[in-house]
């Protein structure tokens, strides 16, 4: 008796199961929202985890990032892709290079001179710019005014100089690595018919 019940609801299941349309059965579930749940998410290393970010920052962020995760994923430890014997090249400022090659120069000029060496001499800048700075003057626009101008007393006109001449080199660094980073974006977008895996 007991057996006859038991495979009554097991065929009652299963037929419950097979009316359930594929998406929703637990099986599809799983691999669905468990399993591969992070793989379209895209964590950019250089940018804090919290905390309002400019779209025209989290752009380039995103875009270099999903090049490091294909290259750490797909690329190493083993090569999924015979870069070299497939001999897949892209032009480079009028020379031909290998995709990989490519790959690994974007990502070298990312991770140690957009996020090393220049923050480390814009700091250094910046600081320097500080020690020839004096105090700061306040001068209200008129009479129980609210709003004021402000100016820089500086200790001599000699780290005047020195201050303008260091304020305009850090602008030019500015410009320089934006535009670098303008034309790096514009590299991985050449290469990114090749991001299949």
């Amino acid at each position: 008796m007991k057996i006859k019940w038991w495979n009554k609801l097991v065929k009652q299941i299963q037929d419950l199961y097979w009316k359930i349309p594929y998406d929703y059965r637990l099986s599809s579930l799983y691999y669905k929202y468990w399993k591969n749940r992070n793989k379209n998410l895209v964590v950019p290393k250089y940018l804090g985890r919290h905390g309002w970010t400019d779209r025209c920052e989290l752009l380039p962020h995103i875009l270099f990032q999903i090049l490091d995760d294909f290259v750490q994923n797909e690329c190493m430890p083993v090569e999924i892709i015979d870069w070299k014997a497939s001999d897949r090249r892209v032009e480079v400022n009028g020379e031909s290079i290998n995709v990989r090659d490519e790959m690994t120069a974007i990502l070298e000029w990312w991770n140690n001179i957009y996020n090393k060496e220049y923050p480390q001499k814009c700091k250094e800048m910046y600081e320097e710019m500080n020690k020839c700075k004096g105090a700061y003057h306040f001068t209200p626009l008129e009479e129980n005014s609210e709003f004021c101008t402000w100016d820089i007393i500086y200790p001599s006109e000699e780290q005047k100089k020195r201050a303008n001449k260091l304020h305009d080199e850090l602008w030019k660094l500015e410009r320089k690595m934006e535009e670098d980073r303008i034309s790096y974006m514009i590299r991985i977008v050449n290469i990114s018919q090749y991001l299949w895996s």
